[in-house]
C-alpha cells in the first residue's frame, strides 16, 4: 500500500497525540499513587486521632483524578465552615451585576439605614478583610441569641480596629454584614438570593443551609470524641453551608472556565487587594504559590469539622480536603495534594516524630512545678502582664501516655505533651514543644515563634 506524505503527516499526528495521550495517563497515574500513599500516611506515627479522617477529591484538567472517603462508600456533605466565604463573594459579585453596585463605593449609598460607622466601607474592604472588622462577638457568647438583629447588634456595638482599606484583618463580621446587604438590596434571604444566582445554574445540590451527613469529631488527649454542637445559625454568610467535596471542585472548575463569572469578575475574586501587608487576599480566596504557580483557595474550620478548596488560577489542578474532625491539618493536606497534582512529584507529609510511652526515669525527671525565669520587658509588653502572672508558675505531671502541662493558677486550660525518642515534649494542636539539656532542671517551652525558659522548684513533687 502506498501512502503519500499527507498521510505519512496524518498518521504521525495519531502517533504523536496517542504517545501524549500515553504519557499524560503514566503522570496521571504516578501522581494518583503519590496522593495515595500522602494520605495513608498522615499521621501513622501519631495514632488513629491524627490519621486522615473525611474526603479528598482531587480535579485535574477537568477530570477526577483522585478521591478518597474515610467514611462511607457514598459521597457525603460536610459543614465547610469559612468556605462558604467564597461562595458569598461571588454572590456579591452576582447581585453587584445585576444591580448595578460600584464594589468601591460606600455601601452607605445602597444600605440607608446602616449605621454611620459602617456607610462608608466599601465592598471590596469587606471582601478582602480590609474593612478594620473585627469577630462576630456572638460566636463566642454562651446562649448567644442567633437572631440576625441580635447578632448585627454585637457586630455594631465593636470597634472598627483600624482605618479602613489600611490593614488587613481577618474578619467574621465582614462576611455576616455582606450577607445582611444581599437581603437589603435584593428583598430576599441571603441564600435564598445565593441558590437563585449561583448554586442552581451552577447545579451545586449539595450546597445549603443544613446538617451534614457525617458526625462531627474532635481530638482530645490524643483520641477523637464527639464534638459540640455547631454554631452554624450565628456565622450565616460568614460560615454556615455545607457542601459535598465534589460540588466545591464543581464550583471551583467552573469559576476558572468563566461558567460561573466572567473573565473580569474571576480577575477581581483572585487578585490581591491587600498591598500593605504581606498576606495576599482577594476576595473571598487567599492566595499562595505553589511550586511556582499562582493558585487561590479558603480554608474553614467549625465544631468538629475542617475543610479546605484549593486551586490553580487556570482550573489544571482542583483540591478539596474535607474532614470530620476539626483538629485535621485540612489546609496542609489540601495544599500538599495540589502541589502532588501540579507537578506530578511526590511530596511527604509533615515530618513526623517518634512517639514513645515515657519511661519512669523520664516521669521521675520531669514531675513537678516550674516557675517562668525573668522576661525582657518587651516580651512582657507583648503578652501583657496578665498573661505573664497567668503562666508564672506551671506544673508537670504523668498522664496516660502523656505528660499533663498544667497551669497552676487554673487560667489556661491544661494540655497532654506527648513524648518523642528524643525525650521532647509536644503538643501539635496548640504547637507547644518542651526541650531540656539538663534533665529538666531547666527547660525551654516554645510555642508560636515565642521560646521563655522554666526552671524546676526546689519543693519538686
Amino acid at each position: 500500500m502506498h501512502l503519500s506524505k499527507s498521510h505519512f503527516a496524518l498518521f504521525s499526528t495519531i502517533a504523536i497525540t496517542a504517545g501524549c495521550s500515553s504519557t499524560l495517563n503514566i503522570e496521571n497515574q504516578h501522581s494518583k499513587l503519590a496522593m495515595e500513599s500522602y494520605i495513608s500516611s498522615y499521621g501513622s506515627k501519631l495514632g488513629k486521632a491524627w490519621a486522615f479522617k473525611g474526603e479528598a477529591y482531587v480535579l485535574k484538567e477537568g477530570r477526577p483524578l483522585f478521591h478518597v472517603n474515610t467514611e462511607s462508600n457514598k459521597p457525603e456533605n460536610y459543614l465547610i465552615g469559612s468556605i462558604t466565604k467564597s461562595l458569598t463573594a461571588v454572590t456579591i459579585l452576582k447581585l453587584a451585576d445585576e444591580y448595578q453596585i460600584d464594589v468601591d463605593a460606600p455601601i452607605g449609598g445602597y444600605w440607608t439605614t446602616l449605621p454611620e460607622k459602617f456607610k462608608p466601607l466599601t465592598v471590596t474592604q469587606l471582601l478582602s478583610h480590609t474593612s478594620g472588622l473585627g469577630d462576630i462577638p456572638s460566636l463566642y457568647e454562651e446562649n448567644a441569641s442567633s437572631e440576625p438583629q441580635e447578632v448585627f447588634k454585637s457586630i455594631a456595638a465593636s470597634p472598627i480596629y483600624f482605618e479602613p482599606g489600611s490593614y488587613y484583618q481577618y474578619s467574621n463580621a465582614a462576611y455576616y454584614l455582606l450577607g445582611l446587604f444581599i437581603e437589603e438590596v435584593s428583598g430576599k434571604p441571603w441564600l435564598e438570593y445565593m441558590a437563585e444566582s449561583v448554586l442552581t445554574p451552577a447545579g451545586l445540590d449539595s450546597i445549603g443551609f443544613s446538617s451534614p451527613s457525617v458526625m462531627g469529631w474532635t481530638r482530645f488527649d490524643n483520641h477523637l470524641k464527639p464534638a459540640s454542637e455547631p454554631s452554624v445559625d450565628i456565622a450565616q454568610a460568614a460560615g454556615a453551608l455545607r457542601s459535598s467535596s465534589s460540588d466545591l471542585t464543581k464550583f471551583a472548575y467552573q469559576l476558572t472556565q468563566s461558567d460561573i463569572v466572567t473573565p473580569q469578575q474571576f480577575e477581581y475574586l483572585t487578585m490581591d487587594h491587600v498591598s500593605i501587608t504581606e498576606v495576599q487576599h482577594g476576595a473571598g480566596f487567599s492566595i499562595q504559590d505553589i511550586a511556582g504557580i499562582k493558585t487561590v483557595g479558603h480554608g474553614g474550620k467549625i465544631q468538629g469539622f475542617t475543610s479546605r478548596l484549593q486551586f490553580d488560577l487556570g482550573g489544571k489542578c482542583i483540591a478539596v480536603v474535607l474532614s470530620n474532625n476539626d483538629r485535621f491539618s485540612a489546609s496542609k493536606v489540601a495544599k500538599d495534594l495540589t502541589e502532588i497534582c501540579l507537578t506530578g512529584e511526590s511530596v511527604p507529609p509533615a515530618q513526623e516524630p517518634t512517639i514513645v510511652a515515657p519511661s519512669d526515669a523520664l516521669v521521675k525527671s520531669i514531675e513537678g512545678s516550674y516557675t517562668l525565669s525573668p522576661l525582657p520587658q518587651e516580651i512582657v509588653d507583648l503578652l501583657g502582664e496578665e498573661l505573664v502572672n497567668q503562666i508564672s508558675k506551671i506544673s508537670l505531671a504523668p498522664k496516660g501516655k502523656g505528660i499533663e502541662l498544667s497551669n497552676d493558677a487554673g487560667a489556661q486550660p491544661s494540655a497532654l505533651l506527648l513524648v518523642t525518642d528524643k525525650n521532647e515534649l509536644i503538643e501539635f494542636d496548640h504547637g507547644i514543644s518542651i526541650k531540656s539539656q539538663d534533665n529538666f532542671e531547666n527547660f525551654i517551652l516554645s510555642q508560636g515563634g515565642l521560646a521563655v525558659e522554666y526552671k524546676k522548684n526546689e519543693n519538686r513533687k
